[in-house]
């Protein structure tokens, strides 16, 4: 049998960013999460498997966000990816969504955005209620 719900990849190599987005997503248990600590795991993982929404850190160990990014467009990838960065600057943000992301976030990660993108990306229709709590 296989698992008919949404999978999203994330690729963060912060284990407390990891830990926060693990918790956000608690709040869509249809989705199905994976954590990878590197882009090379992340696009090992992405000729494997297929996955609905990818959320990719901007700053990696080893192959940066964007490399991954630009690797993944050029494959022919269309798979929708939010870069998620500490840089708010709106150059860094414009470069990003010039730059084969579809949408932005920045740390510490807001909840309310992050379900928003997830289920506009994903065609869910849930809606987070405006009182979720921050986790």
């Amino acid at each position: 049998m296989t698992d008919s719900r949404p999978h999203v990849l994330c690729v963060e190599d912060n284990q407390a960013n990891a830990k926060l987005i693990t918790q956000i997503y608690k709040k869509r248990p249809h989705i199905e999460l994976l954590i990878v600590g590197n882009a090379e795991e992340g696009l090992r993982l992405l000729k494997e498997q297929v996955f609905g929404l990818i959320l990719m850190d901007i700053n990696l160990p080893g192959i940066n966000g964007f490399e991954a990014v630009k690797t993944l467009r050029q494959e022919g990838e269309q798979t929708p990816i939010i870069a998620i960065s500490a840089n708010a600057l709106p150059a860094d943000i414009s470069y990003a969504l010039q730059n084969g992301f579809d949408a932005y976030l920045t740390k510490p990660v807001n909840v309310l955005e992050l379900l928003a993108h997830t289920d506009k990306f994903l065609g869910q229709q849930d809606s987070v209620p405006a009182e979720a709590p921050i986790v």
